[in-house]
């Protein structure tokens, strides 16, 4: 199996209500959202992304730091699945199966597509794609089932009272193989009440023609949670900062008041370094080890072992 990953990152993200910045390059820890996916991604091989709004900054910034990255441009904005139609079209030949996700999910760690890609082998399947099931399911689109297998999703817009109350939901992210997006993706129409073309169609299509879909139950919901305002984009960075310091302090970093200090992706801190609130790392910092940084400093650059900021 050879895996490509298909990132959609053309959206504006008019609720980020920002003039200067596309919604994937919004920044969480000091890194932009796009990188995180990126990282995610990267060990199962490469990775073509979807551009549109402000490309130009998302194109400038991945070619610098992630050299080897296709792109494709949605000219126009309609649906997932017409951006899965404009990346397919130019995807790696040689990829037999494609990783499916938006670009907007910072959180997505690698174990839970590893989880979706073992399913996926597991139930030899031809489609499988993460879901969770919410107390409260708002807005995002609905697994439907029928006798314990999934036969299709549907987008809220389109949903039913009943349907509505169903609390499995879909993340957006899947992995299928070129042979049923070959089939699939050209016979997606717009007749919802978006009039885009849902990718989520796909999978009443696989259904349809009997082939095996796989659901991979996620409890992580806030891992799979997309970025649409600047609300959800702090949510995302606290649990992020949470992460980054959870893994200094396991690695001997003793942080006091954790919760009040920020550190951005790419600081290094040696151990028995004890780090006092409201100290502010950024991505370069270089701290050694046994070293004291004090209350609200901010640290740029090397400090060296044992010394006092």
């Amino acid at each position: 199996m050879k895996i490509s990953a298909l990132i959609l990152a053309a959206g504006k993200g008019t609720r980020m209500r920002s003039e200067t910045l596309p919604k994937v390059m919004h920044p969480v820890s000091g890194y932009p959202v796009i990188g995180w996916i990126l990282d995610a991604v990267a060990p199962f091989g490469g990775a073509h992304l979807v551009v549109g709004h402000m490309r130009e900054q998302v194109e400038a910034f991945v070619r610098a730091n992630y050299p080897g990255v296709r792109f494709s441009v949605q000219q126009e904005q309609d649906g997932t699945g017409g951006a899965v139609r404009c990346a397919f079209a130019g995807a790696d030949p040689e990829a037999t199966h494609f990783l499916i996700l938006p670009g907007d999910t910072p959180l997505l760690k690698t174990d839970t597509l590893e989880r979706l890609v073992a399913v996926y082998e597991r139930e030899r399947a031809d489609l499988a794609l993460i879901t969770c099931i919410l107390d409260d399911p708002a807005r995002y689109g609905r697994i439907q089932r029928s006798r314990g297998e999934v036969v299709g999703i549907v987008e809220y817009n389109d949903a039913t009272e009943s349907e509505r109350r169903i609390t499995e939901v879909n993340s957006g992210v899947y992995l299928a193989s070129r042979e049923l997006l070959a089939e699939a993706l050209p016979r997606l129409t717009n007749s919802n009440a978006k009039r885009e073309y849902y990718l989520t169609d796909i999978v009443a299509f696989a259904a349809a023609r009997k082939a095996t879909v796989a659901a991979c139950v996620d409890d992580d919901f806030m891992s799979l949670s997309g970025i649409n305002s600047r609300l959800e984009l702090a949510a995302a960075d606290a649990v992020m900062q949470s992460r980054i310091k959870s893994a200094l302090m396991e690695s001997g970093v003793t942080m006091l008041l954790p919760d009040t200090s920020y550190i951005e992706r790419g600081a290094v801190v040696g151990p028995d370094t004890v780090i006092h609130p409201g100290a502010y790392l950024t991505a370069d910092a270089v701290i050694g080890a046994g070293c004291t940084i004090g209350p609200h400093t901010v640290v740029r650059g090397a400090v060296p072992n044992g010394a006092t900021r």
